[in-house]
């Protein structure tokens, strides 16, 4: 493992097919062809966690955590 990476490091790689596009097959880079520049942030609802105690413990630890959309 290295401390970082080049693109010198990836001989025999084809940037195209193997990583693409925003939007585009193989979708490493999302399925969206913008990404996330037309949204301010993404809201995701959450449910099915019991009471209103317990999802706010789930809260914290997906926080704590370091996960987004929290699912």
């Amino acid at each position: 493992m290295q401390p970082i990476y080049t693109p010198a490091d990836l001989t025999d790689w084809d940037y195209d097919r193997e990583l693409g596009y925003p939007g585009e097959f193989p979708y490493t880079r999302g399925v969206q062809a913008t990404c996330t520049a037309d949204a301010l942030w993404t809201m995701r609802q959450y449910a099915g966690m019991g009471d209103a105690e317990e999802s706010n413990k789930r809260y914290n630890i997906c926080s704590r955590t370091g996960r987004r959309g929290y699912q």
